[in-house]
């Protein structure tokens, strides 16, 4: 019995000391009782490491580069399915449907598993509770993704806020605690991240304080993705009254672009997904 336990030691990982403490138990006065512990006990980690070391060969087989290579491929785009809360329950809300987590689960699948979504579709970014949640016949929603081919992101900012002592100008809030959530979200599957930095146009502005602290926050987002084996996508939205603001916004964002990503000094450019400059329009 002991001989069992120790061919298979290294494969045991947190349920060796389970499997001693039951067969210790048993006071080994039944060996047929024993074996029988030990088989099922094989069977759970037999189980678990599968899971494991499909999870190693995905992590392997693609490298940072070729993430952000497939993100941007030609033809296809990136879904933004992260609605936070609120937002959602306003969308649900306006054909008459309760926003219970069920009613947004049931949502999100529809859209997920649409037959033929990766035709189109190279990553889907997801919300906190979005990359928890799993499909009617228990798949995660990243599971759903990577069957059609479509890569999982998430949204890890935590929203634009008003820029003290800069009216009109907003600053984006989210790295305290980033690691850790990083960290977590590679876990559950993450293979990219969000970061949307909001440029005001308008008189006066965008001021360069804000460029510069937008830029330094993005930058540490980015680097910070990196190191947790994420590819940063970088994303500026800028709500402009009139279209003629458009061209301040391509000159705004190419400023903080470079100075945020092409200092290697936080981050890698090649590493990172970049997105259009976009230009909302807000009353």
């Amino acid at each position: 019995m002991f001989l069992l336990l120790l061919a298979i030691g290294d494969y045991v990982y947190d349920y060796e000391h389970e499997m001693f403490r039951s067969l210790f138990a048993t006071g080994l006065s039944s060996t047929a009782k024993a074996f029988e512990i030990a088989t099922n006990m094989l069977v759970v980690i037999s189980n678990e490491q599968r899971k494991l070391i499909h999870k190693e060969k995905v992590m392997k087989s693609e490298n940072l580069e070729s993430v952000a290579r497939k993100l941007v491929a030609a033809g296809k785009g990136i879904l933004a399915a992260d609605e936070s809360s609120g937002t959602i329950e306003k969308r649900l809300k306006s054909i008459s449907v309760p926003s219970t987590e069920e009613n947004r689960r049931a949502y999100r699948e529809v859209l997920f598993t649409t037959n033929g979504a990766g035709e189109f579709i190279s990553g889907v970014i997801l919300f906190d509770e979005t990359i928890r949640q799993k499909t009617r016949d228990g798949r995660t929603f990243v599971e759903a993704l990577e069957q059609q081919g479509i890569i999982a992101g998430i949204k890890v900012d935590k929203g634009a806020k008003p820029m003290a002592n800069f009216p009109g100008e907003k600053v984006t809030e989210g790295l305290d605690g980033l690691r850790e959530r990083l960290a977590e979200y590679r876990q559950l599957g993450a293979r990219f991240t969000k970061w949307r930095a909001v440029i005001g146009i308008g008189d006066k502005i965008p001021t360069r304080r804000c460029i510069e602290t937008n830029a330094e926050l993005l930058a540490r987002y980015a680097a910070l993705s990196q190191e947790a084996d994420l590819v940063p996508s970088v994303i500026s939205t800028s709500p402009c009254k009139r279209w003629k603001s458009f061209s301040m916004l391509c000159s705004s964002t190419a400023s903080y672009w470079k100075r945020c990503c092409l200092n290697r000094t936080w981050c890698f450019p090649e590493k990172i997904a970049r997105s259009k400059p976009r230009c909302r329009k807000w009353p």
